[in-house]
């Protein structure tokens, strides 16, 4: 009987053990749940992170508004390494064809309402400002004109040039002295410096648009040379001949 009372309270030991470490397990495990998860939210780092990507964002916007939208009219203009002289059989006006392109870079359409050329005789130290006064095309050359059948060259009267945003306009233009001269400018061969310049019209702006004005253009100065002209060159500028002046490529 002793042994088997030992037993039982070596079972029950063992019981009361066991429940009691059960019971610690449960409270550990309660407080686990109760416990808050740690928080998610980014750090310093993250949030700076995002804010430069959205500054950036904008300010690619703003630069792209500024380029498709508000800049405005920004023209630059060009000459070729070649031009013509002639001389104009009602009234032997001297007359300067220069073919001319506009580009322009700005998001606004700009107006040119005036191009002009002054002109350099550099040998015979003469000079005189033309006024583009027609536009010419392909045809014009391809004429033959004759007074005594009235029949002249087909040329348009000048007109102020509206160049589109990011476009670009080329024209062979006419230029005219106003008012007729009996010494010229070319009566033999030479040098010839030529300035163009263009004005253009500052369309009145409200609001936003005032803070971003138009640019000038900035004159083209180039020089020209006459090599070497015909001993009949008076004859031929009579009856409207055209000659040919190249640009020179050292320009002292």
């Amino acid at each position: 009987m002793p042994r088997d009372n030992m037993a039982r309270d070596s079972l029950s030991s063992a019981l009361d053990s066991a429940v009691a470490e059960n019971s610690d397990m449960a409270r550990e495990a309660a407080q686990r749940l109760q416990t808050p998860a740690p928080s998610s939210s980014p750090g310093r780092l993250g949030l700076l992170s995002s804010a430069l990507v959205s500054a950036l964002a904008i300010l690619f916007s703003g630069v792209s508004l500024y380029h498709s939208v508000l800049k405005q009219a920004q023209i630059s203009m060009h000459a070729p390494d070649a031009i013509s002289y002639t001389r104009d059989p009602n009234g032997s006006y001297e007359v300067f064809i220069i073919p001319v392109t506009l580009t322009n870079a700005g998001a606004r359409d700009g107006l040119i309402v005036a191009l002009q050329a002054h002109i350099k005789n550099l040998d015979a130290n003469v000079s005189r400002t033309l006024y583009a006064s027609y536009l010419v095309q392909g045809d014009y050359f391809s004429t033959r004109p004759d007074v005594t059948k009235h029949k002249f060259r087909p040329k348009i009267p000048f007109a102020p040039l509206s160049v589109a945003g990011h476009s670009a306009f080329s024209g062979s233009l006419l230029f005219y002295p106003r008012k007729y001269s009996a010494k010229k400018l070319i009566m033999d061969k030479g040098r010839f410096e030529i300035t163009l310049s263009a004005r253009v019209q500052k369309a009145p702006e409200t609001g936003l648009f005032a803070l971003f004005g138009a640019d000038e253009v900035k004159p083209v100065r180039f020089q020209v040379e006459l090599s070497k002209v015909s001993r009949y060159f008076e004859g031929q500028m009579l009856s409207g001949d055209t000659i040919r002046l190249y640009r020179r490529m050292t320009q002292n």
